[in-house]
């Protein structure tokens, strides 16, 4: 578990940094353009995820003492 998660998120970062290096030698803008996607897109999923997950905890009602429901 350890090694995936956290071996496949470098992985994947390094993966779209160095096309985000190559996409600004072809041009800046196109660069600049798709890390600020990269950004704005990966908080607006996090902000989806939060949201859809305060959601399903508020159906369910309050946690039992101990943490379990």
């Amino acid at each position: 578990l350890l090694g995936v998660g956290l071996l496949g998120g470098f992985t994947t970062f390094s993966a779209v940094a160095v096309d985000t290096v190559r996409l600004s030698e072809q041009s800046l803008a196109l660069g600049l353009g798709t890390a600020a996607a990269n950004v704005g897109l990966g908080i607006a999923a996090a902000a989806l995820g939060l949201a859809g997950g305060a959601r399903l905890g508020a159906r369910r009602g309050p946690a039992a003492p101990g943490g379990r429901a």
